[in-house]
């Protein structure tokens, strides 16, 4: 039997504001996202008195969209349109 491997696509949005509507949009349709990496200077074990500007903002902008072997092409389908949509 095919053992599921949970992946993930990551995929970068333009603004923060598109991000969140469209965490509303895949959860109103069932659709678990992840958020994205969180910076290493965010971690507290790494804090440090520099900035990270960059990585902060790809931060914010960033989901995880599900994907594994077991989808199919309609879920995938589904989930390309709700992020179309926005």
């Amino acid at each position: 039997e095919l053992k599921v491997v949970p992946w993930g696509m990551p995929i970068l949005l333009s603004d923060k504001e598109k991000k969140v509507k469209l965490e509303i949009l895949l959860a109103e349709n069932a659709i678990e996202v992840r958020p994205f990496f969180m910076p290493l200077g965010n971690f507290s074990y790494l804090k440090s008195s520099k900035k990270s500007p960059i990585a902060d903002d790809i931060s914010s902008r960033g989901l995880i969209l599900p994907l594994h072997s077991k989808m199919t092409v309609d879920q995938v389908k589904r989930i390309c349109q709700i992020c179309l949509s926005i």
